[in-house]
């Protein structure tokens, strides 16, 4: 039983935890995101779209969206995937450091061992922040890409394209394949911007960071990142 207690507990920890500000559904995001809908709410009604007798809590936590049956699947499929992230699927993610040292690898014959010799500022810093979350956006969309294009990869994201409601939690409505695909080109990207910076500099830049989230992400996931669908 406490190894049941132990799991739940696992995958309820983004919703609480300080040092889980880099989960998406993180109590901060959703605050804010719940704050920015109410806003939308109230100057919806005094225009005349959202009748004057429904109430904001109906409007914003409608039941028929969070208790319907899709709905009530996306649930699950968070649940088993919290777990099945944290203890299958990120032991055989491809990391981003094998990309990083063979791109340090691939680029030593132009730049030498100890690279250009640059020093970075608050600039590079800056720069080398929004690369990364470059790098990061372009693995996405590639991984993105394939899973429509290729047939077979089609077959295991067409589960995330299933959902007939949506709330913050269908974000987690992706296949096991879906995580491995994506984690692992995000992370391919984001370790060859990591090398190339890495060669360019005597001491490779770091990503600004709030909450220890990179900058860029924070600002994304902070300011309605749960809207977006």
């Amino acid at each position: 039983m406490d190894s049941i207690y132990a799991l739940i507990a696992k995958a309820l920890a983004p919703f609480f935890y300080p040092w889980m500000s880099d989960q998406r559904i993180y109590w901060l995001y959703m605050l804010t995101s719940l704050l920015i809908a109410a806003a939308a709410f109230y100057v919806a009604r005094r225009n005349g779209y959202i009748g004057a007798s429904t109430s904001l809590l109906k409007h914003l936590f409608p039941r028929e969206v969070f208790g319907h049956r899709s709905a009530r699947i996306d649930y699950r499929f968070f649940i088993v995937n919290a777990i099945g992230l944290a203890f299958f699927i990120g032991p055989i993610l491809l990391g981003a450091k094998p990309a990083m040292e063979a791109t340090v690898a691939a680029l030593r014959p132009f730049v030498g061992f100890d690279g250009i010799g640059a020093t970075p500022g608050a600039i590079d810093h800056l720069i080398y922040t929004a690369a990364t979350i470059v790098a990061l956006d372009a693995g996405i969309f590639l991984a993105h890409y394939l899973q429509h294009k290729v047939p077979v990869l089609w077959e295991f994201h067409k589960v995330h394209h299933s959902a007939e409601v949506l709330t913050p939690i269908t974000v987690y409505r992706m296949h096991p394949v879906d995580d491995i695909v994506t984690g692992s080109l995000t992370s391919v990207t984001v370790g060859v911007v990591a090398g190339v910076f890495h060669s360019i500099y005597t001491v490779t830049p770091t990503s600004i960071l709030v909450f220890n989230l990179n900058l860029f992400i924070f600002i994304f996931y902070f300011f309605g990142y749960n809207l977006r669908h």
